[in-house]
């Protein structure tokens, strides 16, 4: 994510407009402390961009800093507020469906499959799971797809729920993995 930002910032400078691009990452992801690094740094910044869950208090940090006349651009996942926040990641809903479009086309017959999901605060991985399912109900409806399992971001954690799948269902076809936790 990062050197896309870089990069986007030196294809300006190409152009004449000088872009000062300062990128921090959180240790803390909680909502209060993401929005309070929002707030802080729209006190320096002409504009901030960040990748978060969706939570009222960063809504409220967001709708905080659009009445300032910040620009407030959403990363990778995206933000709810009043005003627009305008959003630079991918279409999920479709990343969804390509996942169970290649599971399908994968697996030799169906089956079970697990679902590891990081936060579903995020809404690029709610929307990466509601595609996902869209895609069996419509296409390949022989397959189980389980409930699904949170990570929240850990990779120890994605691999305890992995351990448990396998433990609990033997006859698993695949994983289907929307969020962090992935090296787990």
């Amino acid at each position: 994510c990062a050197v896309a930002i870089r990069n986007a910032a030196k294809a300006f400078e190409k152009s004449g407009v000088e872009i000062d691009v300062r990128i921090e990452f959180l240790e803390d992801l909680s909502p209060q402390n993401t929005a309070a690094r929002a707030l802080a740094l729209g006190e320096e910044c002409d504009s901030v961009c960040l990748t978060s869950a969706v939570h009222p208090e960063v809504t409220e940090a967001v709708e905080t800093l659009q009445g300032r006349g910040l620009p407030v651009f959403a990363f990778v996942a995206q933000l709810t507020a009043t005003g627009l926040v305008h959003y630079v990641g991918l279409d999920n809903w479709k990343v969804g469906r390509t996942s169970a479009w290649a599971i399908e086309g994968l697996c030799k017959k169906p089956g079970k499959i697990g679902i590891l999901i990081g936060n579903p605060r995020y809404r690029n991985q709610e929307m990466n799971e509601t595609g996902f399912r869209s895609y069996f109900r419509e296409y390949a409806p022989l397959f189980t797809l389980l409930e699904p399992l949170s990570t929240f971001e850990s990779g120890a954690v994605a691999q305890e729920m992995t351990e448990k799948l396998l433990a609990s269902h033997p006859d698993l076809t695949s994983l289907f993995i929307s969020g962090g936790g992935i090296t787990g």
